[in-house]
Parts: structure tokens; C-alpha cells; sequence
């Protein structure tokens, strides 16, 4: 039987996630990495897309929980759109987990897996 679920306490972003891997040209996922640049995002200010993503997990965008298998966590999903430093407001899709038997994971906070335009 799948764990209880509540709303998450809390939303983390590591900042090697945006700087190693959303903002980073030479990672693993550089067309991503491009399209957060051509935003006008910038990998010398990591913060302001860090703020950008926590602005991104409100009730509206929200779309739903996902339980994979086997269950060392649950995935909230969040979809719409987010404002950038160009002017532009592209819809995105923001993926965040919480992790079972961790101790960010037990004090429910969520930590951001991806983030990509959809």
C-alpha cells in the first residue's frame, strides 16, 4: 500500500542543479541548458532562476502526484507558465520529489528534479 501523502513542507533546490545541469552548456543536458540562457537566464546569477522555480510550485500550476515503483518516493508535478528575464512567459513543466527515509525527505521537503519547457 502506497504511503500517506501530504502537501510538502517545503521546496529545495540545490544550486548544482541549476548551475551544474539547467544553466550548464557543457552538462548533460545542453539543449536545456541553451534554452534557460536564450531565456535570459544566467549561469553568473543562479539565483534568479531559483526564484523563478519556487515561484513555479503554486496550487494552479500544480497537476498532480506520481508514486513510482518501488517506493523511495513521491513526484509532484507542476505545469504553467513562468516569467522571465527576456520579457517572455514560456509554459514550463517543474518535477519535484520527496524522498522516503531521508532527512530532508521525512521532513517533507520536496527537492526539484528538472525543470523544462513544454
Amino acid at each position: 500500500m502506497p504511503p500517506y501523502i501530504s502537501w510538502p513542507a517545503g521546496f529545495d533546490i540545490a544550486p548544482l542543479k541549476i548551475t551544474g545541469y539547467l544553466l550548464n552548456v557543457q552538462g548533460r543536458s545542453p539543449g536545456k541548458a541553451r534554452w534557460w540562457l536564450a531565456q535570459g537566464f544566467d549561469l553568473g546569477d543562479p539565483s534568479e532562476l531559483i526564484d523563478v522555480l519556487f515561484e513555479h510550485t503554486t496550487a494552479m500550476n500544480f497537476q498532480g502526484i506520481s508514486i513510482p515503483r518501488p517506493y523511495w518516493g513521491h513526484v509532484l508535478i507542476f505545469e504553467g507558465p513562468i516569467r522571465t528575464p527576456n520579457g517572455s512567459t514560456p509554459r514550463v513543466r517543474t518535477v519535484w520529489q520527496v524522498d522516503y527515509n531521508t532527512k530532508m525527505g521525512i521532513a517533507g521537503i520536496a527537492k526539484m528534479i528538472t525543470a523544462h519547457r513544454i
